[in-house]
Formats: C-alpha cells, sequence, structure tokens
C-alpha cells in the first residue's frame, strides 16, 4: 500500500470535484481511497469528479465534497464497495482488516464530538494506521484518535 498525505505539495491545493474545498484542507477520504486503490488523491480526484464519486446535493443544488461511496469505487476500477457504517465497531473493522487487508475508518478530528471534525484513516491491524493528515511515511498507533465515529469497508479487486 502506497502512502498518500493530504498535505503533498504536489496536489493540496487541487479543488476536490466541483467544490472550493482544497485536497490540503479536506481531501483525507480521498487520500485514503488513493492508498487503497494505488491511486494518488489527483487521480482520484479527477476520476471521482468525471465519473459521478462526489455526492450531489439535489435540495441544495450543489456538488459536495462528500463521497458518493459506490459510485466512487466503481469510478477508481479497482474497488468494490462492502458497506458504510455510521458508527465504529471494533468487531466489523477487525473482521474487514483480517478479510480484505484494510478498513476505512472516520474519526474525531478535533477531539470535541460536538464539532464536525471528521476525519478520515485506514486502518493497517495491529492496533496501526495510515493517516493522510501526516507527512509520516510510516503507519502510526491508532490511538492517536480517541473517539472513532464510522467505518467504510471496502474490497481491493
Amino acid at each position: 500500500m502506497t502512502f498518500y498525505s493530504q498535505q503533498n505539495s504536489a496536489y493540496k491545493n487541487i479543488l476536490m470535484g466541483y467544490t472550493s474545498r482544497k485536497i490540503g484542507n479536506e481531501g483525507c477520504t480521498i487520500s485514503c481511497l488513493g492508498m487503497v486503490s494505488d491511486k494518488n488523491p489527483e487521480e482520484v480526484n479527477r476520476l471521482m469528479t468525471t465519473r459521478g464519486g462526489y455526492y450531489y446535493d439535489p435540495v441544495a443544488k450543489i456538488w459536495t465534497n462528500l463521497v458518493y461511496w459506490e459510485p466512487a469505487c466503481a469510478a477508481l476500477g479497482n474497488l468494490r464497495f462492502i458497506r458504510r457504517d455510521r458508527f465504529y465497531d471494533n468487531n466489523r473493522a477487525l473482521e474487514a482488516i483480517k478479510k480484505y487487508g484494510f478498513a476505512l475508518a472516520e474519526v474525531d478530528f478535533d477531539g470535541n464530538l460536538k464539532t464536525s471534525g471528521k476525519h478520515w484513516i485506514v486502518l493497517l491491524g495491529n492496533k496501526k494506521m495510515n493517516d493522510p493528515w501526516s507527512t509520516s511515511k510510516h503507519p502510526e498507533p491508532t490511538s492517536k484518535y480517541k473517539e472513532f465515529t464510522g467505518l467504510a469497508v471496502l474490497q481491493r479487486l
């Protein structure tokens, strides 16, 4: 698995989809998708933009930078969407890691569950993770984050 940091100067200032949001600020999910699909975040962003991988809000009539999981995986071509849980279950995460080699976890980025500081990481097993916010290419301990709030299970094809 190739590590990708959303802070990489090669793509951190690229806009996500049709939004004014930049990969460096809010591109954790696409950086995680890049790690598990072996595509850099710029390529992930391009494929998701052109192939419907970002969520369109029909009420506000705007494109968002939120991942539309199943189409996003299809757009990348080598991932299959299994499940997105809006809660975190460690047993489900461990099961996914054992079966697929990784899982994506949503964490509370700023330590305050009352704010919207959500962030995505790649769980690797043995209490290790790849954190796209980091610039370290080495797996970090999952204890860096105190609250896990969601889970996405994908299969690499």
